[in-house]
């Protein structure tokens, strides 16, 4: 691990500002600035929480009334399940919508490039 310091001044908050904007981990405090670097500094968790409207958007208009008029009771729970929500996203990341996919695919509804399209 490198780990950069400046003093906590005019020219190091400035310093500190801008690698912020690149994503750079920082730590502060009363005297110093110090930018952590290298394989110990923590990886930065980027969300892949979409609105569902959003998520949505992304099927196509056959695909989507492929799912609306299919018979499966997986896509059927799952359409239930997005419509009842109360809150109006979706996590690419959780296991149950990423099987969901997987599912779409399993029965011919998503192709796999539009299955991994979906969860991109």
């Amino acid at each position: 691990m490198t780990i950069e310091t400046r003093t906590n001044d005019a020219a190091g908050r400035e310093w500190l500002a801008a690698e912020e904007a690149l994503g750079s981990y920082m730590l502060v405090n009363e005297r110093t600035i110090s930018k952590l670097t290298g394989e110990d500094a923590p990886e930065e968790v980027v969300s892949r929480v979409i609105l569902i409207e959003e998520f949505r958007k992304r099927f196509t208009d056959l695909e989507l009334f492929n799912i609306v008029s299919s018979n499966d009771p997986v896509v059927g729970v799952a359409l239930l399940k997005l419509n009842t929500k109360k809150d109006p996203v979706i996590d690419l990341d959780d296991p149950a919508v990423i099987a969901t996919i997987e599912h779409l695919k399993t029965i011919n509804i998503l192709t796999a490039p539009r299955a991994a399209a979906m969860l991109a």
